[in-house]
């Protein structure tokens, strides 16, 4: 069984409406030339805008062929996942 490196990916503060654009961008060209992994530790809000960065980076993902995963997802994102049909993206 061959181990996949992945580069890693850990937002800080709030991902919101506000904030969210410099991330997505971030994010798009790591997993176009890296596997991703996202370490939501040290988010402290987030809103529905992280889901649409999210399907995103997993679109950028897809097309480059390389796998994006996530850890220490905070229970609001995943009630908003829930909330709009996208759970998957965690699972």
């Amino acid at each position: 069984m061959s181990q996949v490196d992945y580069q890693l990916l850990k937002p800080k503060g709030a991902i919101v409406i506000n904030t969210v654009n410099n991330l997505v961008s971030e994010g798009s060209v790591l997993v176009k030339n890296h596997h991703l992994l996202v370490d939501f530790s040290e988010t402290t809000e987030i809103d529905s805008s992280a889901l649409a960065m999210i399907l995103q980076w997993r679109r950028d993902a897809e097309a480059a062929n390389k796998e994006l995963s996530f850890v220490h997802v905070p229970e609001n994102l995943n009630i908003l996942a829930e909330l709009y049909g996208v759970a998957f993206l965690f699972k």
